[in-house]
């Protein structure tokens, strides 16, 4: 038992295997042979390349190659008799390359031209399409028809559903439902715009990322349960009642010449009146009483460009 080295060798149809652990004996002999006897048919483990048995171990099978032989071996009993082995097979060893002088810098296989598998195309979730509008106005329906207590003003919330806004009912005058709170939003399991719980007094099938983009026709119900009628409502109508995101607009950019907002104090006479008549009301009438001006009443507009000479005004 042990490694064997096969080789071709030539005038041989098969080949002819040597023991390599020189150390371990295989009878009496150092040399031991693994090959094909074609005198006599069969596969044999003999310590001489050629000559009559005795033979160690013998396999009487025409294999192309000692690996194909299988579990038919048998082992030396008497001079000439020989009883059948059991466990020994027989597997080729791939050999270790032995290591070279100088490193292989040129790489042992070619690289693989043809990918293994589909290249992998790295997914990322869609961006949510912006607002279009704040809060919505639901309209359409008259006094006495299903769905008037959920007509009026819907408040967009910050939480979202089906990657869809929600939004809260805030009509206090008329009641949409027993539920205390309202909500508008997409049921994306039915693919519908629903107001209140299912099976919704409003609804509409459409997949529009807001209510106001819907182009599906409204419906109405007053059921408690799916299989109740629901009736069509063409008069809905869902609109936009203020802008709640705001723009991604960038803010403009300031001027260079600062706005100059001018007082009508700057303008105000001084403490003494000016005109010398020593009533003090500045109107030269001596009854010291204020005259209505256009100046006391209403403040001159003074543009930026007249600032610098507020000095060269006269005086009033």
């Amino acid at each position: 038992m042990g490694m064997y080295s096969c080789e071709n060798v030539q005038g041989r149809d098969r080949p002819v295997c040597t023991m390599k652990n020189s150390g371990s004996k295989c009878g009496s002999m150092e040399n031991v042979y693994l090959y094909f006897a074609r005198a006599y048919s069969m596969w044999v483990v003999s310590p001489k390349l050629a000559g009559p048995p005795p033979f160690y171990l013998v396999a009487r099978v025409k294999a192309a190659s000692p690996e194909k032989i299988g579990p038919v071996w048998q082992t030396k009993g008497g001079q000439y008799t020989y009883s059948p082995a059991t466990g020994i097979d027989i597997e080729c060893v791939a050999p270790t390359p032995a290591p070279t002088s100088v490193p292989t810098t040129v790489p042992t296989s070619k690289p693989t031209v043809t990918p293994t598998g589909a290249p992998v195309i790295p997914s990322f979730a869609p961006t949510p399409k912006p607002f279009t509008c704040g809060d919505l106005e639901i309209s359409g329906q008259r006094p006495g028809q299903i769905g008037y207590g959920c007509m009026g003003r819907y408040v967009l919330q910050t939480q979202m559903m089906g990657n869809r806004p929600i939004y809260v009912f805030d009509n206090k005058k008329l009641s949409c439902g027993s539920s205390p709170k309202v909500y508008l939003f997409y049921h994306k399991d039915s693919g519908k715009w629903g107001v209140g719980m299912a099976p919704f007094p409003l609804a509409t099938k459409d997949d529009a990322y807001s209510p106001d983009r819907v182009t599906a026709e409204w419906s109405v119900s007053h059921g408690v349960t799916f299989k109740d009628a629901r009736q069509p409502a063409p008069n809905i109508a869902v609109q936009c009642v203020n802008t709640a995101v705001p723009t991604r607009s960038p803010t403009p950019v300031p001027t260079s010449t600062p706005t100059m907002a001018v007082h009508s104090a700057l303008l105000s006479p001084p403490s003494g009146d000016g005109d010398g008549d020593g009533d003090g009301d500045g109107d030269g009438d001596g009854d010291g009483a204020i005259s209505e001006s256009p100046i006391a009443s209403t403040p001159p507009v003074v543009s930026p460009t007249t600032v610098p000479h507020l000095q060269q005004l006269p005086r009033l």
